[in-house]
Formats: structure tokens, C-alpha cells, sequence
């Protein structure tokens, strides 16, 4: 699974005012922990931060960090 949004916020409780405990970038890894609340999946970042993230945010798919530009 993996981010299927520019930027994703991963918030600490499954609701749109709790506090947002980190972001996901698009293509980025996550790993469903099985848990769901209406539209909200629970999710861990592929640097180990849970959160809950809205379904439609993820897609299938293995995820991937995109590569750097050189400078």
C-alpha cells in the first residue's frame, strides 16, 4: 500500500480536528495495521510512525520513495 496523494496527513485519532502526528507523501510505504473507522484506515509510515490516514489517500501498490534530483 502506499500514499496515492501529494501529502497525506496522518492524524493521531481517526477525526479531521485530532492532532496530526506526521505526514505521508505520495508513493511513500505504509503498512495497514488492520484497523478502520468509517473512511479512516490505521496506518504505519515506512519510518515507523503510526497514524490514521483517510482510505481514499492509499492505494495499492508497493510503495516507493522517488528518487532525488542531482543539485
Amino acid at each position: 500500500m502506499r500514499c496515492a496523494v501529494d501529502v497525506a496527513p496522518l492524524r493521531a485519532e481517526p477525526d479531521e480536528r485530532a492532532e496530526q502526528v506526521t505526514q505521508a507523501l505520495r508513493g511513500e510505504p505504509l503498512v495497514p495495521t488492520g484497523a478502520r473507522s468509517g473512511r479512516w484506515l490505521e496506518v504505519t509510515t515506512a519510518y515507523d510512525y503510526p497514524g490514521w490516514l483517510r482510505d481514499e489517500h492509499v492505494e495499492a501498490g508497493a510503495g516507493a520513495f522517488p528518487r532525488r534530483s542531482p543539485a
